[in-house]
């Protein structure tokens, strides 16, 4: 289901803007979390009364900059009860624009969206240069954000001006930030030539397709899930084995059909190895969107391959990978840590993970054989 939020307009130049934000490098063939691009994607927005998420996008370069934005929310059917097969994701998308002038920053909260109001406050939240109407997240909202460079037509544009970051921050004060995925296009192609249909097939070995593949492989490098704190028990901050560590995983298909309204869905294999090199693995599924503590992925609870009591080593190192021939992932991390098992819901800090490859160039049957031009696609509304 689609709701739709429409703001069209070009703003006036000659406002200066403040930014944080610079343009580092040159186009490169793969996603990436320190340059910016033409897709930005935010993988994990939350809004549930308690926690909330920070938007922030910027226009890296000179010109105009105008991006049409899709809200994903994959909050399960029945909010009370835990994702399952009989309690899938919602995937309700509501889509909207913004416009950032030269070289401009700009946030907004989600559970609040950002208003087109001229006369803002100085230093309030809302002051600065609106960016267009951006709609509030309902409550109960877990998902993902994706912004796509477009031109003043809103046929994709592969300018590569746009980079992003999100903080999620809870009630307590507790914040926990990641950098934005920027996925790069083919600055020699024009909308005309992309269409709705944006390609993820620009790499090395295919400098004709239109934007970066995504990666083969992401990499995770982690704590044994529940192993107590070994920073906190030597600080004496509590007692041994009483200060457990946890890693929530998100992870986001890369191919998604907005215009038709069908979700992604990739199997990803999972190969874990603890500090002996000695391997486990596991599956799962990504359904849309995938939000879950690492000790529910594959075998559940003290079973679990990714904790302490089945790894033997209080580190880890785990290589996530899409099963051959499907679609790609992208995601991030978030390490939670307390000072006991009952004292609240813990200090967060997200992260980015690391990238191997592209799905595009490492494609196989299954059986070892490359398959040629295996390609993920985002399907975008006409406008």
């Amino acid at each position: 289901m689609r709701v739709r939020n429409i703001n069209r307009g070009l703003w006036t130049l000659g406002v200066a803007a403040v930014g944080v934000f610079v343009l580092m490098g040159v186009a490169r063939a793969d996603v990436t979390t320190e340059q910016s691009g033409s897709i930005v994607v935010w993988p994990k927005v939350i809004w549930d009364g308690s926690r909330d998420t920070v938007i922030e996008v910027a226009n890296t370069g000179n010109p105009m900059v105008h991006a049409l934005c899709f809200y994903i929310n994959a909050a399960p059917v029945n909010p009370n009860l835990p994702p399952s097969a009989t309690n899938p994701p919602q995937w309700v998308e509501t889509d909207f624009e913004i416009w950032l002038t030269k070289q401009q920053p700009t946030h907004w909260v989600a559970s609040n969206g950002r208003q087109t109001n001229g006369f803002d406050e100085f230093g309030s939240d809302g002051s600065g240069w609106d960016p267009g109407l951006v709609p509030p997240v309902p409550a109960g909202f877990q998902g993902e954000l994706k912004c796509v460079q477009v031109d003043d037509a809103g046929a994709p544009m592969p300018g590569n001006k746009l980079v992003g970051k999100a903080t999620l921050r809870d009630d307590d004060g507790d914040v926990s930030s990641y950098n934005a995925i920027a996925i790069l296009g083919n600055p020699a192609l024009s909308g005309s030539q992309i269409g709705t249909d944006l390609a993820l097939n620009l790499t090395a070995t295919n400098t004709g397709g239109e934007y970066n593949a995504c990666p083969d492989t992401l990499i995770l490098n982690h704590f044994a899930d529940g192993v107590s704190d070994p920073v906190i028990e030597q600080l004496g901050n509590c007692s041994a084995g009483n200060c457990p560590i946890s890693t929530t995983l998100t992870l986001v298909p890369c191919q998604e059909d907005i215009e038709n309204q069908i979700p992604g869905k990739v199997n990803v294999s999972f190969q874990i190895f603890n500090e002996f090199e000695q391997p486990l693995s596991t599956t799962t599924t990504v359904d849309c969107w995938l939000n879950a503590p690492l000790n529910t992925i594959g075998a559940a609870g003290a079973n679990s391959p990714f904790t302490f009591n089945v790894l033997g080593t209080v580190g880890a190192h785990t290589r996530i990978t899409p099963v051959p021939g499907a679609g790609g992932v992208i995601g991030v991390a978030e390490e939670t840590r307390r000072d006991s098992n009952t004292e609240g819901p813990g200090t967060r800090a997200a992260f980015n993970l690391d990238f191997e490859g592209n799905r595009y160039d490492a494609a196989t049957d299954g059986k070892g054989n490359k398959v040629a031009g295996v390609t993920d696609h985002i399907v975008i509304p006409p406008q």
